[in-house]
């Protein structure tokens, strides 16, 4: 198949031919990506997605068991996403924002660490 191009080489060919006619491997090459900081990135916030849902469950006095009654999933689930080991889908951020009675966005938000801890 030959050697993949770079995104330097990509750009020269499309403006050469006038044309973006790449090749769905040329489209889809991600070599160029760090991939140890994207995945670092993913898992910060699978664990950030966690810890708010597990601190508004608390805050709310619910357990896993009820929030997953009313998710209509496993408490597994719930565990796992608290943990930071399940990646949401947008449906499932929906469900829980839900069922915990939070905007969504709440539960992707970055706690303000310039607030007093009690």
């Amino acid at each position: 198949m030959g050697r993949s191009l770079s995104a330097t080489e990509n750009k020269s060919r499309v403006q050469a031919s006038g044309s973006a006619s790449l090749k769905t491997s040329e489209y889809y090459n991600t070599s160029h990506y760090n991939t140890r900081l994207v995945s670092k990135l993913r898992m910060d916030i699978r664990k950030l997605f966690g810890t708010n849902v597990k601190r508004y469950r608390e805050a709310a006095g619910l357990s896993q068991a009820e929030i997953a009654a009313r998710m209509g999933v496993d408490r597994a689930y719930v565990s796992a996403i608290e943990r930071g080991l399940q990646n949401a889908t947008l449906l499932s951020i929906w469900e829980i924002a839900q069922a915990l009675e939070v905007r969504p966005v709440a539960l992707l938000e970055e706690p303000d660490l310039s607030a007093p801890t009690q």
